[in-house]
């Protein structure tokens, strides 16, 4: 009785896939949240339609993913976020375990391999060098406005401490030949 019956999955943005309950429920053995819906509806009824907060590429990566036995993690989908979705949804350990090997693999590329150790980047702001490991709240020092007739138009005061604080803000040109760089 189950094989015939569907569950029309609608997304964040209103999209939606129309599943069969047998192939939801026997991607894996093990429990998991959509499968765990579906096997606890009374007396194999219709599901009907799941209404998901998610969006279309982070459920489908899921489905993928438990589909192939690997992790199929479709674009534009943060990484973070699925790590979390995973969590949510009650997946395999081992999903979760590639995913943050991936994680931290992709991290250590960026951060201690030297792309960011290694390069002095530019801020836009106040025009100093920095690193991008010591970028604080307060290291960026600068006017916003201009200096005109011996004032900044930020603050009327003549050439004096700086009257903002933030982050220092690199040139972004600068990050795509870096990559680039780094890349080949």
């Amino acid at each position: 009785m189950c094989s015939k019956l569907k569950t029309k999955l609608i997304f964040i943005d209103e999209s939606f896939i129309i599943l069969s309950n047998d192939f939801i429920i026997n991607l894996i053995d093990d429990s998991w949240f959509l499968k765990n819906l579906i096997e606890d509806v009374p007396n194999k009824t219709i599901v009907g339609d799941i209404y998901l907060d998610e969006s279309k590429e982070n459920v489908v990566s899921i489905i993928e993913t438990l589909q192939a036995s690997k992790l199929c993690i479709r674009d534009n989908v943060n990484l973070n976020y699925f790590r979390y979705l995973c969590d949510k949804w009650c997946l395999p350990f081992w999903i979760t375990d590639e995913l943050d090997d991936k994680i931290n693999s992709d991290n250590f590329k960026l951060t201690n391999q030297g792309l960011f150790k290694t390069c002095t980047l530019q801020c836009q702001l106040c025009n100093k060098g920095f690193k991008i490991y010591n970028n604080e709240p307060n290291s960026c020092r600068y006017h916003p406005g201009k200096l005109e007739n011996d004032r900044f138009t930020c603050c009327g005061k003549r050439e004096s401490q700086p009257c903002q604080t933030s982050y220092h803000l690199p040139y972004f040109i600068q990050y795509e030949s870096i990559l680039k760089n780094f890349q080949n």
